[in-house]
This record gives structure tokens, sequence and C-alpha cells, in this order.
């Protein structure tokens, strides 16, 4: 059964005065979300700044209020292992991100590649694919042990963020312990606009329709949102610059075509996840988000989710 969620970093991480998150998960709740995908960044816990006592006390705060904790999105201290053999610095991040998901009750822990994408100026793409797949396959093991599957989230400010890029690696990996994370805003700034490609050309004539088809069998967790093709930091080549997140209805995602390939695709998963990531009013869009992505459910997921 398919049910939603919605990621907290909108309300807390990603906006000038933070909302505090009493007020928060609360009103999660009173909108009809089933869970939440915590960010665990400032100024919220952290895998490092946290211990079990306080990790226990966040997740009873979650759970009073009825809330699932649907996955964990957390950062990697910028420990790349793309340019680098020895993946055992990242690795020893990604094993505290995934105890703290546990903690938490969370089985979907996000990663990304952490390196952005001028990288592959400077790394050759083949060994930096070889030094991804070793990594992950190490991560995919330690996450398998802990009853939690990595999603692998795209985007434009990461390394491999072309469409065909990304179907390869996710080819490769995906089976239990791994997913992708398709992420619709995401996946119309890579597959239709092109953002941050190094090159240009790299996206695909039917766009996400194409995309979806070049992923099925691969996706494990589901992210929702519409994109305008606009990208955070006015494309400032840093790791902030990634695709925003515009309410439904005010972007260029056509969800009467998308969420059906999404579907084909293999994407009823257990969550979708609305992400307001760098949507400057997450607070006022929460409320028309949770109604469009509860009618998304009930009419393509086919388990007669609540509007």
């Amino acid at each position: 059964m398919t049910r939603v969620s919605i990621g907290t970093w909108a309300f807390r991480s990603f906006v000038p005065a933070p909302r505090p998150l009493d007020d928060v998960l609360t009103r999660i709740a009173e909108l009809g979300y089933e869970g939440i995908e915590f960010g665990a960044f400032p100024p919220d816990p952290t895998p490092e700044l946290s211990d079990a006592a306080a990790r226990r006390a966040l997740r009873a705060q979650i759970e009073d209020r009825g809330l699932v904790v649907s996955g964990v999105a957390a950062g990697y201290q910028g420990t790349s292992f793309l340019r680098d053999d020895d993946p055992g610095p990242y690795l020893s991040v990604l094993e505290r991100n995934l105890d703290f998901a546990v903690d938490l009750g969370a089985e979907r822990l996000i990663v990304h590649a952490v390196d952005p994408p001028e990288l592959l100026t400077e790394v050759d793409e083949d060994r930096a694919v070889e030094r991804l797949l070793g990594a992950w396959n190490r991560g995919i093991e330690a996450a398998s042990a802990r009853g939690v599957t990595l999603v692998w989230e795209f985007e434009p400010c990461w390394a491999f963020n072309q469409p065909r890029q990304i179907a390869r690696i996710a080819h490769e990996l995906a089976g239990p312990g791994f997913g992708v994370l398709y992420d619709t805003a995401h996946a119309h700034a890579v597959s239709e606009v092109g953002a941050r490609h190094l090159d240009g050309g790299h996206t695909l004539a039917r766009g996400q329709i194409e995309f979806l088809e070049l992923l099925a069998g691969t996706i494990a967790h589901v992210h929702l949102l519409d994109s305008d093709g606009s990208l955070h930091g006015d494309g400032d080549p840093g790791s902030a610059s990634t695709t925003v997140h515009v309410p439904f209805g005010q972007g260029q995602v056509d969800f009467d075509r998308v969420i059906p390939a999404l579907v084909a695709a293999g994407g009823v998963t257990d969550w979708w996840t609305v992400d307001l990531c760098f949507w400057p009013d997450p607070w006022g869009a929460a409320a028309s988000a949770r109604r469009f992505t509860g009618d998304l459910v009930a009419r393509f997921a086919l388990n007669d989710a609540p509007a």
C-alpha cells in the first residue's frame, strides 16, 4: 500500500526561519500525511550530533503524532568516494547514517554521488563508475544487514546526472538493498531541461516518459513535486544549485502522463513523498500538496489511499 509522507527539510533546513519541529510535526499530521521523510541536517539531529537517548526521544516525538519515518536524508560530509580508490571514510559516514535510520525506524536511506558533475572533467567516467559501484555494493551489504534499502537520489547538482548514466548505474545495482529514488522534479530537470549536463545534448526526446522506460524495474522510492526547470542558487556551480521544487500545477510536469508511466515502470512503492525543497513557503503549500498527491495515489496506485 502506498502512503504519503513529506520531507521535513523544506520546513527546517532550507528556509531562512525554521519552524519549530514540534509545530512542523503537528501540522504534517493535521494535514493528513501518514509519515515524514526526516532531514538529518541542522538544526535537526544528525548522526554525528545525536546519541541513542536523543534518537529515542525524536522517534517518540514523531510517533506520538501517528507518523512514521518513511526515510532519512542525511549529509555525507563531503566524503568523496569517486576521487579515490579507498571509500573507507565515506563508508564510515554511510554506516553512521544507516544506524541513525534504524534508530528512527526508517527502512530507506537516501544516498547521492557527493561530488558535482564537474568531477567528470577531472576523473575518467568509467573509473568513477567503477569506484561508485564498488562503494555502493559495500554500502548495500551494510544496509541489507540492518534491514534498510539505499535509495539513490539523482539530481542536477551531483555527478552522473544524465539519463543514460543514471540508467546504467541503476541497472548495475538494483535489487535487494538498493534502488532509484525517482523524484519527478529532478527527473524533469535532467531528462527534459538538461540542467547542469556538462556538454549538453543529453535530454530525451520523450522526456520523463522515456526516462521511466529506461529505469523500469529499478525504482525503490518516489518523491513528488513539480518543476519549472529552474535551479536554486542562480546557476552557481555548487552543490546547492539543484532543482527548485515548485508546487503542483505551477511547473511543467504533466502528472497525468508521468504518473501512469511511473506506475508502469514499477514505481508503486511503499511511500510517495512530497518534496518542497527550496520552496519559500512550504508551510502554505503543504495542504494543497497533500490533496494533490492523495489524488494521484488514489487514481494511479490503486490502493484507495485517502485524498
